[in-house]
């Protein structure tokens, strides 16, 4: 009995990556998808340096990819989660100081018509509202340690996992922006990359590789190619 088989993947590899740069664009909420450069020397209003929080606009972010061959790439634009925190963090403590100041003028418009002779009571007004700014300083220390911490979460995750969209296919990118090996799964495909190449992929129920290395036993069916201590490979029924 013989048994064969043939398995052929053509690979496109391409130069290793050499550098990877983030560029950030503020916007109107309803403004459309900004458009991304095709070259670093024609950013438009993309620049490389992240702005403040501004509650009035939205982030957009995208990246440039520069080959070892000297190629370039851009990412599609997308909406940065963490400069969305920011900006509700900052939200937040503004209202807070808002009504703390809120609070002050009532206090002392109260002390005002209180009038002289009311020392105790102005006193016991007095104390209260140092409270409450005490109330707003650890409110706005909270706040702010806080968005510190979601947005280094944030870029931490983003080192290593990346959301986007190639060929109109939502896409998830495992693995450091540097690294030579990384996985990309899509809706069609899980792609193992190695030097931005594919050299093995998943499709359907099919795993697609060029060069495999077996360990232990290839098991086709109720077959399984088993070696011997000997060197030799036996053909072998296992059901």
């Amino acid at each position: 009995m013989s048994v064969l088989s043939s398995a052929q993947v053509t690979i496109a590899w391409s130069a290793g990556i050499v550098a990877t740069t983030r560029y950030y664009q503020l916007a109107a909420p309803t403004a459309a998808t900004p458009t991304v450069p095709t070259s670093s020397s024609s950013l438009g209003s993309w620049t490389e340096t992240e702005p403040t929080a501004d509650v009035t606009k939205v982030l957009w972010t995208c990246e440039r990819t520069v080959y070892a061959d000297g190629t370039e790439s851009w990412s599609k634009a997308s909406k940065s989660t963490s400069y969305e925190a920011a900006k509700d963090a900052k939200s937040t403590a503004t209202d807070a100081q808002s009504k703390a100041q809120e609070a002050k003028e009532q206090v002392l418009d109260v002390s005002a018509r209180i009038g002289e002779g009311s020392g105790d009571i102005t006193a016991t007004i007095e104390t209260r509202l140092a409270q409450v700014r005490q109330d707003v300083d650890a409110t706005w220390d909270d706040v702010s340690d806080l968005s510190s911490r979601l947005s280094d979460e944030i870029r931490t995750r983003q080192s290593f996992m990346r959301f986007s969209e190639e060929s109109s296919d939502p896409t998830l990118t495992l693995g450091q922006t540097d690294s030579p090996a990384q996985v990309k799964l899509t809706n069609k495909q899980l792609q193992f990359l190695y030097m931005s190449a594919v050299v093995a992929y998943i499709s359907g129920d099919a795993l697609l590789i060029r060069n495999a290395t077996i360990l232990q036993q290839l098991v086709l069916g109720g077959f399984a190619f088993v070696p011997r201590e000997n060197g030799n490979l036996s053909l072998k029924w296992v059901g």
